[in-house]
């Protein structure tokens, strides 16, 4: 692989290209660059480089932005993305409001279904005593 090709994938690499695509656009086999790898430190030192410096450069736009209270998602997005055990949402986790439009749902089913006026009142009223 020529210093030139080699030069063409740490660029591409450093503007996001992942490395499949770095490799079809400089006309590489990804066998064949990630043998040159393995046999090149200097130059996998480079592109491990070149990612980190794309990464880190999004990072710093993101803090950037994230320090006007009007992006206050993009703080939410990022504390969910880098600790998902501790920020993000729990598939089998149910909200308040879920639990609340589920029990008006029961009671509308109940209220539908329950044709003894007196024991569908006593149901009824249960219910909306339930605390969420």
């Amino acid at each position: 692989m020529t210093p030139e090709t080699k030069r063409q994938l740490a660029a591409l690499l450093a503007i996001g290209c992942d490395i499949e695509k770095s490799a079809d656009f400089c006309g590489v086999v990804v066998a064949d660059l990630l043998s040159e790898l393995e046999t090149d430190v200097a130059w996998q030192y480079d592109l491990k480089r070149a990612v980190a410096g794309f990464e880190i450069q999004h990072l710093q736009k993101l803090q950037a932005a994230s320090r006007d209270e009007k992006n206050w998602k993009l703080s939410q997005w990022w504390l969910e993305g880098r600790w998902p055990d501790r920020y993000a949402r729990k598939a089998d986790v149910v909200t308040t409001s879920e639990l609340t439009k589920f029990v008006a749902t029961i009671g509308e089913i109940l209220g539908d279904e329950i044709t003894d006026n007196e024991l569908r009142d006593r149901v009824l009223a249960k219910l909306a005593a339930t605390e969420i």
